[in-house]
């Protein structure tokens, strides 16, 4: 049973929403954000990506800054394959 007065148990229940592929399939079926899906007797807001709202929108920006840089930097360690592996690099 989800407690709807907790963010965390919201957040919960659209975790498993992702895990099950649920949330994914409502998509292809053309459900976009800020639809109302309603299951059976109980409805709730289609939130695709929504993330915890207690999360300042500043640091969500960082976040993604970081993901950026380390996708950019993985693009430089291919090239490094080739040298051999040393334990002290100069």
């Amino acid at each position: 049973m989800t407690h709807w007065e907790y963010p965390e148990a919201v957040a919960r229940f659209g975790r498993q929403l992702d895990a099950l592929g649920i949330a994914q399939e409502l998509q292809v079926r053309g459900a976009m954000d800020g639809d109302l899906v309603m299951v059976d007797e109980f409805d709730f807001s289609f939130s695709p990506g929504m993330t915890n709202p207690y999360i300042p929108q500043e640091l969500l920006d960082r976040d993604a800054m970081f993901e950026g840089d380390s996708k950019s930097s993985s693009d430089d360690d291919e090239d490094d394959e080739s040298l051999a592996w040393r334990p002290f690099q100069q």
